[in-house]
This record gives structure tokens, C-alpha cells and sequence, in this order.
């Protein structure tokens, strides 16, 4: 390029050295012999301004994310106070000794009197059923046999001669041989039945369970019941065999 000539800074347009204004869009052309280093100049002093506005508008920004944080922080400070003054709401007062000894003591007042007014009911022990003194001798047997035993008071004493019926599901598996059971139901004094249940362990047997209540299998497979608190005496006939006695026991609710 010539140094008579000049370059239009906007079109790039090459003009003579004695024009003003670029022939091609009529720009203002820069003075004759500054050529290409005048308008190199203009453009890094237009790229400067820019440079300097961006610096500027960058510094305003930080200002406002400054302030921005600012604010936020001074919002968790508040919230920070509020839940400060909430739990110091619901703190509550310290108890001296004497106070706690007094709710101790007020507590264990109120469990006595909740024990003393509530009944428990424990459970029975093995065979033991309702006393004979609030029901009769039928009365007190389980629901199982009750409840399927037809009885009827013999012509004297205090016996109960019952029935269950061979087709009765207490009797299920052939336990009696496919007969009907029959059983008797008493109420002895304690003294006497006491020397029963011994006559009994003398005669042997299967012993189920030995105490105030005696169960066991006689030797000829029979069912022997007594209570020696109560009086109450149960005997059946003999089942097809031990097994089936035993049977009888758990199905009839006499051990549970």
C-alpha cells in the first residue's frame, strides 16, 4: 500500500491521498500521511473504551453481589435470633433437689394406688378348674366337656353320672374305641380325697401332673381328675389305650 493512500477505517475501502471522505460509503477519511498507523491508533483506542467499560460494569456487579450477600446474611442472622428466642421459650425452669425428691415421691404414691386398685388375673395353673363352692360339680368342667356331656345326679350321694356321645369331636380318632364315654363328676371332702389321689399313685399308672391337682392315666387306661383344694373328683371309663386317655386330657381342657 502506498503511503499517498488512505484506508477507509469502515469499509477498508483505499482512497487517494486527497480525499476527505471515502469514495465507496462516504466515511471521513484520516489526515494524509497517518495511513494505516492512525487508524491501528482509533482501534486500540476504541478497544481501550470498551475495555474500560467492561471494567466498570464488572465492578458494579461485585458491588451488587456484595450487597446481595450482605442482605442474605443479615437474614440468617434474624432467623438465627428468632429460634434462639423460641428455644429459649420453651427452656424449662431447673428443678432444685428438694423438687425432684418431691415428684419422685409423688410418682411412686401413684403407682401403689394403681396396683392396690387394679385386680390381675393370673392364669390357672395345670388342670385347675372353677372352684367347686361357687358352681356345681358340672358346672365347674370345662367348655370342651360341658358342653357336649349329658349328665344327671345318681339316686344317692353327691354324683354327676355324665355322657359323651362316640360321634362327639372330643372323641375323634377312635380315642374310646367308637363308644360313647362315660365319666362321673363329684365333689369329696379334701381330707378324703387326699387318700384317694394316694390309693391312686399306688396303683400306678401315668402320672400328668402331681400336686394340689392331680391328673394321671390309670393302669387300665382310665382318666383320674382330683382337686384336693376344691374336693373335685373326675373318673371315666377306660379308653382304647393310654394314648388315647392322654389324648382326652389336652382335647378336654382338663390339662391346659
Amino acid at each position: 500500500m502506498s503511503i499517498s493512500e488512505s484506508i477507509c477505517r469502515y469499509c477498508n475501502h483505499r482512497n487517494g491521498d486527497s480525499e476527505s471522505r471515502c469514495a465507496h460509503c462516504g466515511a471521513p477519511l484520516p489526515a494524509v500521511g497517518h495511513g494505516v498507523g492512525h487508524a491501528l491508533l482509533s482501534d486500540a483506542e476504541e478497544l481501550a473504551g470498551r475495555a474500560g467499560r467492561l471494567v466498570t460494569g464488572s465492578a458494579h456487579a461485585a458491588e451488587k453481589v456484595e450487597a446481595e450477600i450482605g442482605k442474605a446474611g443479615e437474614g440468617v442472622r434474624k432467623v438465627a435470633g428468632e429460634a434462639e428466642k423460641g428455644f429459649a421459650a420453651l427452656t424449662l425452669p431447673v428443678l432444685g433437689w428438694k423438687g425432684v425428691f418431691v415428684v419422685i415421691a409423688g410418682l411412686l404414691v401413684l403407682v401403689v394406688v394403681v396396683i392396690r386398685s387394679c385386680s390381675i388375673d393370673m392364669p390357672s395353673p395345670i388342670g385347675e378348674l372353677a372352684p367347686v363352692g361357687q358352681l356345681t360339680p358340672v358346672e365347674s368342667l370345662p367348655d370342651q366337656i360341658r358342653t357336649v356331656s349329658s349328665c344327671s345326679r345318681a339316686g344317692t350321694g353327691d354324683v354327676d353320672n355324665c355322657v359323651i356321645a362316640a360321634e362327639q369331636p372330643l372323641l375323634a380318632g377312635a380315642i374310646t374305641g367308637g363308644r360313647a364315654l362315660t365319666f362321673t363328676v363329684r365333689e369329696d371332702p379334701p381330707a378324703d380325697l387326699t387318700a384317694v389321689v394316694s390309693g391312686w399313685r399306688a396303683a400306678g399308672g401315668t402320672v400328668v401332673a402331681d400336686g394340689a391337682v392331680f391328673i394321671g392315666v390309670g393302669p387300665s387306661a382310665t382318666v383320674r381328675y382330683a382337686d384336693t383344694r376344691t374336693g373335685l373328683r373326675i373318673e371315666t371309663a377306660a379308653f382304647a389305650n393310654r394314648a388315647g386317655a392322654q389324648t382326652f386330657l389336652y382335647r378336654s381342657g382338663l390339662v391346659r
